[in-house]
């Protein structure tokens, strides 16, 4: 899921900073380049200046693009619209060419450091990628990426 990302317009429709789960797009292949345009899949767009972390456990690289965007494993990530809360993962499987980020059922569900009270002056914003689990369409659960941001 993404939270703490930019909010705004990309190639893929207008990204939001709520927490959503995020997918690939299988014909973007291996590149880091997003290829997708329309407005239902909109990438997840790393604030400038901020770093992207992956927890340990979960055997994936998190890192950022050249044009803003983060990658897993060198994938852009991206959000979809159809997904309206924290708990949704409705873009699975869609077209036979949306996944979401799927991890190993042990990782454990982790969260991401909180952001401290009050203003932040000159604070760096980390996009935290942790595991999460979301109900399937068939009745069961998957254990998913969420990418989400904090303040320190």
């Amino acid at each position: 899921q993404a939270e703490g990302a930019l909010e705004g317009a990309t190639a893929g429709g207008d990204a939001t900073v709520e927490r959503r789960t995020i997918y690939y797009f299988t014909p973007d292949g291996t590149e880091d380049k997003a290829t997708y345009t329309g407005d239902r899949w909109p990438v997840v767009l790393v604030p400038p200046g901020s770093r992207v972390v992956a927890d340990p456990g979960l055997g994936v690289s998190a890192s950022e693009s050249p044009d803003g965007v983060l990658l897993v494993d060198g994938k852009p990530a991206y959000q979809y619209v159809g997904d309206a809360d924290v708990d949704a993962g409705r873009g699975n499987g869609l077209g036979g060419v949306w996944f979401w980020f799927e991890v190993d059922e042990s990782a454990t569900p982790t969260q991401a450091p909180e952001a401290p009270a009050g203003p932040v002056i000159g604070g760096v914003v980390e996009v935290h990628v942790t595991a999460t689990e979301v109900a399937t369409p068939t009745g069961g659960t998957a254990m998913v990426l969420q990418a989400e941001g904090a303040l320190e």
